[in-house]
């Protein structure tokens, strides 16, 4: 399986311009990119502070802003049957997301 070569990041209009913290609106906007094909978003937290240049408790803020506000919602699997557990976060489709944005 190929792993996706990550060019850039899109945000788009109606989470450029949503109530959403600044760090929410880059971690939306990389949700909504990378889970186009697979609908399934798999970087973790170090990843994404790492990433944005934040720590890792204000990944884990934003996430659980957004799953308060239903933007976005997760599994936690155990692959191949391993003990270390990997989190799968989806995001709601586009039309409930706008709506959930424009509030």
């Amino acid at each position: 399986m190929d792993k996706k070569k990550q060019t850039g990041l899109w945000i788009p209009y109606d989470i450029l311009y949503s109530d959403l913290t600044p760090v929410d609106k880059m971690i939306l906007s990389d949700i909504r990119v990378l889970s186009i094909d697979s609908n399934v978003f798999v970087k973790n937290n170090k990843t994404l502070a790492s990433m944005l240049g934040v720590s890792i408790r204000t990944i884990e803020r934003s996430f659980a802003s957004m799953y308060k506000k239903e933007l976005i919602w997760s599994k936690i699997s155990y692959p191949y049957g391993n003990h270390k557990k990997q989190r799968n976060v989806y995001i709601r489709n586009d039309e409930a997301l706008k709506k959930l944005l424009t509030k």
